[in-house]
């Protein structure tokens, strides 16, 4: 745009933006990043940190939106896993991408969870 050309990406770092994101999508501008659901303030900052870290890069729309999940994909936290043997320290994904409104579903019956603890649920990031 300082050129007189089009916009051609907007990026909505916000709570349930996709609604908003969609209608900037069908005005006209070709990559929109929002979000479907709420999201946690501290995974929507690695987020974007790494979006615009493979932008800088040279990197396009849709490997920025990989890296950037990757990203918060790969946050770990001390936890453990649960073996044959009892559970295993062991390095946990903090985060994961789901809705933070949304119920888990439980582990099988009298089952402790494969690991602890759970990720914290971040929210559902969308590419338009």
């Amino acid at each position: 745009p300082a050129n007189g050309g089009e916009l051609e990406l907007v990026f909505l770092n916000g709570c349930q933006s996709e609604a908003l994101g969609r209608a900037v999508h069908q005005g006209g501008v070709s990559c929109v990043v929002c979000w479907k659901t709420r999201v946690l303030d501290c995974a929507a900052r690695v987020f974007a940190c790494a979006f615009f870290r493979n932008i800088a890069s040279g990197g396009g729309y849709e490997s920025a939106f990989r890296e950037a999940r990757h990203a918060v994909e790969c946050v770990m936290r001390k936890g453990a896993i649960r073996s044959p043997k009892g559970p295993l320290e062991a390095e946990v994904p903090m985060f994961e991408f789901a809705d933070p409104d949304a119920p888990r579903m439980p582990t099988a019956s009298g089952q402790p969870p494969p690991r602890t603890p759970l990720p914290i649920r971040v929210g559902i990031p969308v590419l338009m």
